[in-house]
């Protein structure tokens, strides 16, 4: 049976106006907001050339997924303090809430610290006017009752003189309908890794794959990270989610450029007709589907 370039666009155009129907950003309906801070050029301690870089991946593939986000790369104390203080503010009409900082921190007396770009460890009066407290952000996750917060901390200690700052975060309480990840286990640091960190990397590998859990995701992304380093990093998580999160529901498939994998028999059967057209064919109607106004 010949099958027309015509009557494979009209069958894959149907197709995928049903995708676009069924895909489902996210598990839960509603409002998503993602707070992504990246802090890399340190002044007084060691800078860290992944975290800029982790940081713009993170805020383009959240907003793939659907989020709105609020990016910030290497702010000011004050800066940094303002822009969690706002997120605290919106997570009030969110469903969903992200945060996600790529930098340094410890725990310090027993209270983790995320440092800005102006933490000075050696600074004679308070240097933790320069830190933000993760327990304020945890309070105002309890404050806003929001229905599901994800906090995701791709950060360990910094190296100084004064080793009350080495140490990398401790376990602790989190607040209520939270998942909490850690690039490492509490009391640990990282690993080095290319051009992002090693727990930012894996998680980009695996966060658009379809019907993942977050903790199946988590899974595959510690599971990555390990094998890595042989073990010498491992990521940490804590969860008291009442329900199973989804960044990415898809009850058909996935569509990339590269490869499609679909359950749809109809689907399967038009691609593996469109394989049999001539490739000029083939490349016209990708054309087509990306520009219907362009000339075929």
């Amino acid at each position: 049976m010949k099958f027309s370039l015509l009557a494979f666009i009209t069958v894959i155009l149907t197709i995928v106006n049903g995708i676009a129907g069924k895909k489902d950003f996210g598990e839960e309906k509603g409002k998503k907001i993602a707070l992504v801070i990246g802090v890399g050029n340190y002044q007084f301690i060691d800078p860290l050339g992944n975290s800029l870089h982790d940081a713009k991946n993170m805020d383009s593939v959240l907003t793939a997924l659907g989020f709105e986000v609020v990016r910030l790369l290497d702010p000011s104390a004050k800066e940094f303090s303002r822009k969690i203080e706002a997120f605290g503010e919106n997570m009030r009409n969110a469903s969903t809430c992200l945060f996600y900082f790529a930098g340094h921190a410890a725990e310090i007396k027993g209270e983790n610290f995320l440092f800005t770009r102006s933490f000075n460890p050696n600074k004679p009066s308070n240097p933790l006017v320069d830190a933000y407290p993760l327990q304020k952000l945890f309070a105002k996750c309890n404050t806003a009752r929001i229905k599901t917060s994800i906090i995701i901390l791709d950060a360990a200690g910094c190296r100084s003189n004064n080793k009350n700052y080495n140490k990398g975060l401790t376990g602790v309480t989190i607040p209520n309908s939270t998942f909490l990840v850690y690039a490492t286990a509490p009391g640990t640091s990282g690993c080095e890794n290319g051009r992002n960190g090693l727990l930012t990397n894996a998680l980009l590998n695996n966060i658009n794959q379809p019907d993942v859990s977050i903790d199946q995701l988590f899974n595959k992304v510690s599971k990555e990270v390990r094998n890595q380093t042989g073990d010498k990093q491992i990521p940490y998580r804590t969860s008291n989610l009442d329900n199973e999160y989804f960044f990415l529901k898809n009850n058909i498939g996935t569509v990339n450029s590269d490869t499609v994998e679909v359950s749809s028999p109809i689907l399967r059967r038009s691609l593996t007709l469109h394989q049999d057209l001539p490739m000029q064919q083939r490349k016209n109607t990708f054309t087509f589907l990306h520009n219907p106004h362009k000339r075929i």
